[in-house]
């Protein structure tokens, strides 16, 4: 697979925000000079394309037709929930809410409507945080308990929340929120 030659800078950012990671450190502007192609990005910043385009490309080198997630247990699914999604929600928050706050200083005074999305971004970041911690403090142990009691054929204690449906819905109710 190759990068198209029209590409921009800024689609593959938006596509991947660890697409920036790898801008970033070639000097490559994503922001204000991202729309531009990647080919001729690399070319302004003297950088070799190919390689480039290769750490591009391996940012998305998870095959998802390998991964069938209705076989897997949901004590793996769970962990896998935490180790992939959580990690990365957890890393890209701080760079979007970096690169937020340089557009705000760069381009507010002709765009003032981005000093809202900023704080609208900042609210649903915090939120975000409280959710993937319910996730993994309480739904997520929970999940692995019925697992375990399952495998081990013992009974389960019943929870403070008394069904597993009502952290499922609360869970659910905060997606609908954000």
């Amino acid at each position: 697979m190759k990068i198209q030659d029209t590409r921009t800078v800024a689609e593959m950012v938006t596509e991947n925000i660890s697409a920036a990671h790898i801008f970033k450190k070639y000097g490559i502007d994503f922001c204000c000079g991202g729309g531009i192609s990647i080919k001729r990005a690399a070319e302004k910043a003297n950088v070799n394309f190919n390689i480039l385009e290769k750490e591009l490309l391996a940012i998305n080198n998870i095959k998802p037709e390998a991964q069938n997630f209705n076989s897997w247990s949901l004590d793996l699914l769970a962990d896998h929930i935490v180790n992939v999604h959580h990690n990365y929600i957890e890393e890209s928050i701080p760079l979007i809410v970096q690169y937020a706050s340089r557009v705000v200083q760069v381009h507010s005074s002709d765009y003032p409507e981005l000093i809202q999305i900023q704080r609208l971004f900042s609210e649903v970041a915090v939120d975000l945080g409280g959710h993937l911690k319910k996730e993994e403090l309480i739904l997520f142990p929970f999940i692995k308990k019925m697992v375990k009691a399952k495998k081990d054929g013992t009974s389960l204690e019943k929870p403070g929340f008394d069904t597993v449906d009502n952290p499922i819905r609360m869970m659910e109710a905060d997606h609908e929120e954000a």
